[in-house]
């Protein structure tokens, strides 16, 4: 009989999930990495009916599988988190990492971008600084981030602005849109004269 190392892997890590999630949540922790669609919708939905501190005790499982090899492992981690909301902030340090990462052809980083524009306030000054870094993909990321929370990452205006005049065409686009979604004067001054 030939072992799947990467159905043992898949074993371990939702053991892991499970274990830093309490035993009650070692089904829905695992369920909510799982390459199987079906079983993540479901696991998804569940997740919709617990209390923000029951979804709490999920973050660090899923932050370990934000860790994993599989690309698809770790998107769906992101997701999950995404899902969990501002009660996943613990995560974000984690999430800010992935952020450039390129498995799936970006959709790691896209699913680290997503959960982190649903954090709320708690993610902004990582964003911002991330948004401000050396790293172009990690700008773009951070930036399209800052756009999805809103009036509320008010303190990333000056960064945004910065971003407006920076070369590359995607991070100026981002930028423009994250100061429109974000609508405080100071955002629509920055954004300059309607055209």
């Amino acid at each position: 009989m030939k072992t799947d190392f990467k159905t043992i892997s898949g074993l371990a890590l939702a053991c892991a999930i499970g274990l830093a999630a309490g035993a009650w949540a070692a089904p829905l922790g695992a369920r909510l990495v799982s390459l199987d669609d079906d079983a993540r919708d479901a696991a998804i939905s569940e997740l919709g009916e617990l209390s923000d501190p029951a979804k709490a005790k999920l973050v660090p499982g899923l932050v370990k599988a934000l860790a994993s090899k599989e690309d698809a492992v770790r998107y769906h981690a992101a997701k999950a988190i995404g899902e969990i909301g501002p009660a996943a902030s613990a995560a974000i340090p984690a999430l800010v990492k992935m952020l450039n990462d390129r498995g799936l052809d970006g959709n790691v980083a896209m699913g680290a971008t997503d959960a982190m524009g649903r954090m709320g306030k708690a993610a902004v000054p990582l964003l911002i600084g991330a948004a401000g870094g050396s790293s172009m993909g990690l700008r773009q990321s951070a930036t399209r981030a800052l756009g999805r929370i809103g009036p509320a990452a008010g303190a990333a205006v000056p960064t945004l602005a910065a971003n407006l005049k920076a070369g590359d065409e995607l991070l100026k686009s981002h930028a423009a849109e994250a100061l429109q979604r974000i609508g405080t004067p100071e955002a629509l001054k920055a954004l300059g004269p309607a055209k």
